[in-house]
């Protein structure tokens, strides 16, 4: 007999066992455990029914058309912060629904919560383009790569929305000390996410992931809160309930609706830095 109970308990666990699987593996940058986690996760998208087209450049990103795409792009990034001469050692509290680390290593939850979200987009089939960045951590430097190498390939895009943000409540619109994003399209993705029964909101306080390296090619730029907390640290650690219900707002969002207000290269600081010409 069919139990619905039942079902949603396995999907969970499933679910929960998928995310705990990336986070078990060491990823610096540039190491070969890291290129051995692009190998055994990434590239095998390529053969997943939904892509329509794959590509990976001469720095080792990898770019994922899913279901005939659109001008959408979401980004995560593969590497994480490693403590070094320490040894991946991943725990999970099923009643707190919290992944986190023995207290000796980081959780690679920054962005292992991010690769796993776009990997659950493309299970969905939501049109749209997702990228996987190399080092972000040492620098965004697949990310800064990609845009001058390949720049006409980004402007095809109205949006670029990153799912790299410490937390549970942060749609970013300034990075970088300058502006990413509009405050239209900031209030229309929360609004968006708190249909679903979360509860973000516009912030102007962020620092610097990938989709601020694409600020003069893409319109709208912004990152999305994605559940982890205490990143770089071995107090890491990650609200999987968050980020399975993050998981089910991303996929529902009409996501033809996003506003675009700013234009690419448009500069609009968050501080006045007239003090700087001083003498």
């Amino acid at each position: 007999m069919f139990d619905p109970a039942q079902q949603h308990a396995q999907q969970i666990e499933a679910d929960v066992t998928n995310i705990l699987t990336i986070l078990s593996t060491q990823r610096k940058a540039g190491t070969p455990e890291e290129e051995a986690f692009v190998a055994k996760h990434i590239l095998p998208l390529e053969n997943h029914p939904h892509t329509t087209q794959f590509s990976q450049d001469a720095y080792g990103n990898v770019f994922v058309e899913v279901c005939g795409g659109s001008d959408k792009l979401f980004t995560a990034h593969t590497d994480m912060i490693v403590i070094p001469n320490t040894k991946q050692e991943v725990l999970y509290d099923a009643n707190l629904q919290v992944a986190y680390t023995s207290g000796k290593c980081t959780l690679g939850a920054d962005d292992g919560a991010g690769m796993w979200l776009l990997m659950q987009m493309l299970d969905a089939g939501v049109p749209c383009w997702l990228a996987f960045f190399r080092a972000e951590e040492v620098g965004g430097l697949g990310s800064s790569f990609a845009a001058k190498d390949n720049p006409a390939f980004f402007k095809t895009f109205t949006h670029c929305i990153s799912l790299d943000r410490r937390g549970t409540g942060d749609v970013i619109t300034h990075q970088s000390w300058g502006r990413c994003c509009s405050d239209s399209l900031a209030d229309h993705l929360s609004s968006a996410l708190n249909e679903h029964g979360l509860d973000y909101r516009p912030n102007d306080g962020g620092v610097f992931t990938d989709s601020a390296n694409m600020t003069d090619l893409i319109a709208e730029c912004t990152n999305v809160s994605v559940a982890y907390a205490n990143e770089h640290h071995d107090t890491e650690e990650l609200d999987v309930d968050h980020l399975l219900r993050l998981r089910d707002a991303l996929v529902k969002i009409d996501w033809t609706t996003m506003p675009v207000k700013r234009e690419p290269g448009e500069d609009d600081f968050k501080y006045d830095y007239s003090w700087l010409n001083y003498r």
